[in-house]
């Protein structure tokens, strides 16, 4: 069992590694319940780049959907992937509301769609859907069976959309590369820039402008998450945590010399670290 465990967080490390040092916040048990569930998501996050085509990705979600049968299911065996036997263990002791976890399944069939969105309002949906959907479970975990207050679930959500689109632009290069727009055309025509642009020039001028309003969309869901962020008992921190880290994230993607296809621009680990011991001192996202 602690090899498990120790090859799940092995895992995050690589995949995750800010939610995954989010958890260092938590007690023991949490945290390890946390892994089980961040391991979930990076399973059904990483479909898209395993498959050649949209069926064989629907298959993964269905099988993913059978797991998820099996673990809230008393009387069934969970089969034998160590992400399936971690989450299995993680619930143990009591699980979220299972449409939650459906949710998370249901979304990632859109990462399979070829077709970028059409609105800002769209990007939102797909990340309330995904990343605030995953955020609530967590903080369920830290607070099994806990109301959560309005204020508090708007945090929640506001975070989770935020975390999303960040890292989309964070992103943002690979994904063309393998042909994925998730930048919508809102934003595209806003900007007054071509998709050309983009996967022919590479321009990086161009590229700050696209991203210049969907940045200032972020802040703004960035801004009503720390408003409410106190409105959550404290336990529930580490499933927000790396939430603080945005601004970071932002503040180097608005630079003036900024490069999103240079692969460069990411937070120092000490600054993301420091960032979040200080957000979890003082109780501000």
């Amino acid at each position: 069992m602690r090899a498990m465990w120790q090859e799940l967080d092995n895992r995050l490390m690589r995949a995750d590694p800010d939610r995954r040092m989010a958890t260092l916040f938590a007690p023991r048990t949490i945290r390890r319940r946390l892994i089980a569930l961040y391991a979930f998501n990076d399973e059904l996050a990483r479909i898209r780049d395993r498959v050649t085509e949209p069926m064989l990705g629907d298959l993964r979600l269905a099988w993913w959907r059978e797991v998820v049968e099996e673990i809230y299911d008393p009387d069934a065996e969970v089969r034998g992937h160590e992400a399936a036997l971690g989450l299995s263990h993680a619930f143990s002791s009591g699980a979220p509301p299972r449409v939650w976890i459906d949710r998370m399944i249901n979304v990632r069939a859109r990462d399979l769609d070829a077709e970028p969105f059409q609105t800002i309002a769209d990007l939102k949906q797909y990340a309330d859907r995904s990343a605030a959907t995953l955020m609530r479970a967590a903080v369920w975990l830290t607070l099994p069976g806990e109301d959560i207050s309005a204020a508090g679930e708007a945090a929640i959500k506001h975070a989770g959309i935020a975390w999303a689109m960040t890292g989309m632009l964070r992103g943002f290069a690979a994904d063309l590369a393998h042909n994925r727009r998730w930048l919508p055309q809102q934003a595209y025509d806003e900007a007054g820039v071509s998709v050309a642009d983009m996967t022919r020039d590479q321009d990086p001028e161009a590229a700050r402008a696209l991203f210049k309003p969907v940045i200032a969309s972020i802040r703004r869901e960035h801004r009503e998450a720390r408003a409410r962020f106190a409105d959550l008992p404290s336990e529930a921190a580490p499933a927000l945590l790396y939430a603080s880290l945005i601004p970071a994230y932002l503040d180097r993607m608005s630079r003036p010399d900024y490069d999103a296809f240079a692969g460069k621009g990411e937070p120092p680990l000490i600054l993301r670290q420091a960032r979040m011991v200080w957000a979890s001192a003082t109780g501000r996202l």
